[in-house]
């Protein structure tokens, strides 16, 4: 990851929720929610995300969430998104790399990420953090 970018926990709020929910239009595409039904995600206990901030800018994030399996628990890379102006700077996989940190650390031991066959820039990101 290259600059003055940080990567740290979503923040519980709605102005963080909106901020998500930008990156999201702008990067993905436009979403069905909105900014209180991001919150309520993000404050569910098997849900968990990070951003990637440039100073007090969220310019990247990744959503996850823990499930059962066979194997205890999975964690599932829901989301992932990055402004298209801050794209090729490492964001994408130091943001995959940061969740499956924590899930690792949270005793998980599986992991999951579907991806739309046309998705290069994801496929690319997910290879990077050691998924595939």
């Amino acid at each position: 990851m290259s600059g003055a970018y940080l990567v740290r926990p979503v923040r519980h709020t709605l102005a963080e929720a909106a901020a998500l929910l930008a990156v999201e239009h702008k990067s993905l595409g436009d979403s069905p929610y909105t900014a209180r039904e991001i919150l309520e995600v993000l404050r569910r206990p098997e849900h968990y995300a990070y951003v990637a901030c440039l100073g007090s800018t969220v310019v990247g994030f990744c959503s996850c969430f823990e499930m059962a399996s066979d194997q205890g628990s999975r964690l599932e890379l829901d989301m992932l998104g990055v402004l298209p102006a801050h794209r090729r700077r490492g964001l994408g996989t130091a943001l995959v790399r940061t969740s499956m940190s924590e899930a690792l650390r949270r005793g998980v031991r599986e992991f999951r990420a579907a991806v739309a066959v046309d998705n290069v820039a994801s496929h690319l990101v997910f290879v990077g953090a050691g998924l595939v």
